[in-house]
């Protein structure tokens, strides 16, 4: 366990340095015991959420020093100085990454674990790929990376530039290789909640949601990275399927533990070589199943309680005695 922990708390602090010039524009520098004003003034209630949650972490480990946090979707690469986040770019300075709660990494959540468990063995699964999610999703506008949510006033009214950028979506294209490669079942869910169901570039995309044990029935789940990273990468990882993850821009604190190709099969981004990658698995079903235990393994030991706060608590004494 030990090694693990240190590890992971050396990931999460990263390319870290607190002699770096602090910048306090909209994003607050406090104590945990003042207000952490550009989050609670944010009429974006998840971004509520995570803070408070974040805000009783810290009471519950009786921090009281200074801390800069923002646990925004899709976190660019500019370095801010030193700044807690759930998500970084792969080659960004100065974010130390945090699980995000309350939900997604929440050791005892549905979101994280397998709840109810898988009951089904690989061998016992169909040989498609699955795939349900919602419509989230980034991409590059110029020199910055912009998720939906940032264009969605273009997006709703259907304006030229946004069908452009709707086709750049990764998400967009796993569902038209879904409509090219039978083995793919990939769609999206709600799109008729936000009124998107019967436009031309989503022709074929729309499915009912479903629950979780719908997917148990597949051996290959695929996890496709939304505003940043694949949101069910962790509880797909405690089934006895085999999850194939997109390549993404962004990584969480999760990615120091899961390695490709031993926990998981790497797809490139935009989905370019999933029925390559089908093929693979096909032809290799005994590896497959030695990659599932691994994962289940691996998930099991950073799912721990005692694991989660010993890497929190060393990660929040490195940042109280770096910032001196």
């Amino acid at each position: 366990m030990q090694r693990l922990v240190e590890r992971e708390v050396t990931f999460r602090l990263g390319n870290v340095d607190f002699s770096a010039p602090q910048r306090d524009d909209h994003f607050s520098l406090n104590s945990i015991n003042q207000s952490l004003h550009h989050h609670e003034i944010a009429s974006n209630g998840n971004l509520n959420r995570r803070i408070a949650a974040f805000k009783n972490l810290l009471k519950k480990y009786n921090f009281d020093g200074l801390i800069r946090c923002d646990f925004s979707d899709c976190q660019s690469s500019v370095d801010r100085g030193p700044i807690v986040t759930y998500n970084r770019t792969v080659k960004s300075k100065n974010y130390i990454l945090f699980p995000l709660l309350p939900f997604y990494h929440n050791v005892t959540s549905h979101t994280f674990r397998s709840n109810p468990a898988d009951p089904l063995q690989f061998h016992e699964k169909v040989g498609k790929a699955y795939w349900r999610g919602t419509f989230t999703g980034h991409f590059q506008a110029g020199k910055y990376l912009k998720t939906i949510g940032n264009v969605w006033q273009d997006v709703e009214h259907d304006t030229p530039r946004s069908r452009k950028w709707i086709q750049r979506l990764s998400r967009v294209r796993l569902c038209q290789v879904g409509q090219q490669d039978s083995r793919v079942d990939a769609a999206f869910v709600k799109l008729d909640e936000l009124g998107l169901a019967d436009r031309p570039d989503f022709k074929g995309f729309n499915a009912p949601v479903v629950a979780k044990t719908a997917h148990f029935k597949n051996k290959y789940l695929i996890a496709a990275s939304g505003n940043d990273v694949a949101s069910s990468f962790p509880w797909m990882l405690n089934t006895n399927s085999i999850v194939l993850k997109e390549s993404a821009r962004h990584h969480c604190y999760l990615d120091r533990h899961f390695r490709p190709w031993r926990h998981y099969i790497p797809i490139k981004r935009g989905f370019t070589d999933l029925s390559d990658k089908l093929d693979w698995c096909e032809n290799n079903q005994a590896t497959c199943k030695e990659i599932i235990t691994r994962a289940n393994e691996r998930h099991e030991e950073i799912s721990r309680t005692e694991h989660r706060e010993e890497c929190d608590l060393q990660v929040l004494d490195a940042i109280t005695k770096l910032s001196g």
